[in-house]
């Protein structure tokens, strides 16, 4: 791996992929990114014969679900309980996640190891925006705020900082369901089933929600009467869900004092880590702003990135964005064939080094891409320039 290889994937450690707890698994992710494409034999699930929906696709219209009897599909629908007059419909649950304000839970990764994490959610854009991790197994403590981020080894007595909320998901649990259903079991043509059966863990009947795609199968246990998930579990995940199930789930529980507040012990090791300036401020990069509003030279770069891209030009492409090396071009964009969309600009509040544009490319196999590219602006010997820093999240299939 070269220098630039290097940097490039400490800059995306921050900022694109999942930082839930199973770090191993993050150099799978591109290649399962891109595997979600290809044609897989769909895992079925024997159907409970209490009741059950199966739904396929208009899954962003989950929050306008109509209530309707058995068998009749319309949209988005529910199912009425056996011998009850209530019904549950998929909205009720994500209705519920968005009341959100606190959550604990214990879980494990895709390698059965066990980790607690509590969160404060951000009850407008469902963001985690607080957020305490421990990883017994792999003797870690994570701090997140939307400032500043510590990674805790105690055994070693190392601390590593980060600026900013880098303990990012793709999948916000304040709209969990929704993100899994939205940004991946809709876009690959997936199907939902409803079910309720007996929970021995409970002792009470539940509501099943089966999720599938070729890329994703969740299962979530859901409360009846509140509408909130008891348990999650992944059967098969994609877009960096690190989390292979969530075993106990507890809901707006008091925050213990100090959770979220972190004192570097006496005599740590202390690594902060910081994008590679060094890289997306070296003027051999980028391309000239002068002569051109930052919106005209924003529009500019991208296209000519996705240029250079689609014509196999993956040198020109890395001195558009130098925090990616050639060789990572290549094998992550080799299959684009047109760019689609160039969408408008915005900032994120732990992203303070660019601003995000929204590009869907389409890929030869059909399918198109959404991901968020960021534009760093800088003035070198009083010229202005600019250069992409890399991906920001999400990351998204659309169809």
């Amino acid at each position: 791996m070269d220098d630039n290889e290097k940097q490039f994937e400490n800059f995306i450690h921050q900022i694109k992929f999942d930082d839930s707890p199973d770090y191993d698994h993050r150099d799978t992710l591109e290649q399962d990114l891109l595997a979600a494409i290809q044609k897989q034999p769909r895992q079925r699930r024997k159907p409970i014969e209490i009741w059950r929906i199966i739904m396929k696709s208009q899954i962003t219209k989950l929050a306008v679900a109509a209530v309707i009897i058995i068998g009749v599909i319309l949209g988005l629908s529910a199912i009425l309980e056996k011998g009850a007059t209530s019904a549950y419909a998929i909205e009720q649950t994500i209705e519920a996640m968005r009341n959100i304000v606190t959550v604990h839970f214990f879980a494990k990764d895709w390698n059965n190891r066990g980790f607690e994490t509590w969160i404060k959610v951000n009850p407008e854009t469902g963001e985690n925006d607080y957020h305490y991790l421990n990883e017994p197994e792999r003797g870690q403590i994570s701090i997140s705020t939307p400032e500043i981020t510590y990674f805790y080894h105690p055994k070693e007595n190392k601390v590593r900082i980060a600026r900013g909320q880098a303990l990012r998901s793709d999948i916000r649990f304040g709209r969990y369901i929704e993100d899994i259903l939205d940004r991946v079991i809709e876009p690959e043509n997936g199907e939902i089933q409803i079910n309720k059966e007996h929970d021995p863990n409970t002792g009470k009947e539940v509501i099943i929600l089966w999720a599938q795609s070729p890329s994703n199968v969740m299962e979530a246990f859901i409360d009846p009467e509140t509408k909130l998930p008891i348990r999650i579990n992944f059967v098969k995940a994609v877009l960096g869900q690190a989390v292979k199930s969530i075993d106990e789930i507890y809901y707006n529980e008091p925050l213990p004092e100090g959770l979220f507040d972190f004192e570097i012990p006496e005599d740590a090791q202390v690594i902060r880590e910081q994008p590679p300036l060094s890289v997306i401020d070296n003027p051999n990069y980028g391309i000239s702003a002068e002569d051109l509003t930052r919106d005209e030279a924003r529009i500019k770069i991208i296209k000519e990135f996705w240029y250079d891209v689609i014509n196999k030009d993956f040198e020109s492409a890395h001195m558009l964005l130098p925090v990616a090396s050639v060789k990572r071009l290549e094998k992550v964009f080799a299959e684009v064939a047109e760019l689609i969309s160039i969408g408008e600009p915005f900032e994120k509040p732990n992203i303070n080094f660019g601003i995000l544009t929204p590009v869907r490319v389409r890929f030869s196999h059909g399918k198109i891409l959404e991901l968020y590219q960021i534009t760093h602006f800088r003035r070198i010997d009083g010229k202005l320039s600019c250069v992409l820093a890399g991906e920001g999240q999400p990351v998204k299939w659309i169809e």
